[in-house]
C-alpha cells in the first residue's frame, strides 16, 4: 500500500500573490511528515468584491472574495498542473478569476490565468473541475439587481486559446425568487 502522498497547499497571499505549500505525507511514521513552502507565484492584481446584489428588497450577499473557492484541483494533461478559481471585483461586479499553475519544475509559474465576467450580471462563488484531457469547467452562482440568484457554467477545452473561456455560458438552473 501507499506509505506516503504528497499534497499541495495554495493560498491566496495578496492581491497579487498565490502561495503553493507542499506536504508529504507519512503514514507508516507520521513524524517523519514534512511541510515545505510557501512557494510564490505572482497573479495579475485583483480586487476583493465585497457584497453581491440581487433583486430588490433582497439582502446583498457575501462573495466571500478572500478566499479560493473549492479543493485544489490537479491535472496531469497537458502537463502537471494545479487549478484554482476564486472571486474577484471586475467593472463594479463580482467576476470569477481562474488559474492554472504549472507544476512540473522545481519552481511552480502561472501557466494561464483569466477573469470570467461576460457581462455585468455577478458570477461567484464558483468551483472548478478538470477532466483527465485537461478539459476545464466551472459552475458558479450568478445574480444582479434584475436577476434572481441561479446557478450557471461554462468552460474551456485543452486546446483552446490560453486564457480564454470558450465553452459558452449556460443557466443550469434559473433563480426564481431573492436568497435571504
Amino acid at each position: 500500500g501507499v506509505q506516503t502522498c504528497a499534497l499541495p497547499i495554495l493560498t491566496l497571499q495578496s492581491s497579487t500573490t498565490l502561495n503553493l505549500y507542499r506536504m508529504n505525507v507519512n503514514w507508516a511514521s507520521p513524524a517523519s511528515s514534512t511541510l515545505t513552502g510557501p512557494q510564490s507565484i505572482v497573479i495579475p492584481s485583483y480586487t476583493q468584491p465585497g457584497s453581491v446584489t440581487q433583486p430588490t428588497p433582497g439582502e446583498w450577499l457575501d462573495a466571500m472574495g478572500d478566499r479560493l473557492m473549492n479543493k485544489v484541483q490537479y491535472s496531469s494533461q497537458p502537463f502537471p498542473s494545479l487549478w484554482a478559481l476564486h472571486t474577484v471585483k471586475s467593472n463594479g461586479v463580482a467576476a470569477l478569476r481562474w488559474y492554472q499553475i504549472r507544476v512540473d519544475g522545481s519552481s511552480p509559474a502561472l501557466a494561464q490565468r483569466s477573469t470570467y465576467q461576460p457581462d455585468t450580471t455577478s458570477r461567484w462563488m464558483g468551483s472548478l473541475a478538470v477532466d483527465k484531457l485537461g478539459d476545464m469547467a466551472i459552475g458558479y452562482s450568478a445574480t444582479s439587481g434584475s436577476v434572481f440568484p441561479g446557478l450557471r457554467y461554462a468552460g474551456r477545452l485543452v486546446g483552446d486559446t490560453v486564457n480564454t473561456i470558450t465553452q459558452g455560458e449556460t443557466t443550469l438552473v434559473a433563480g426564481t425568487g431573492r436568497s435571504e
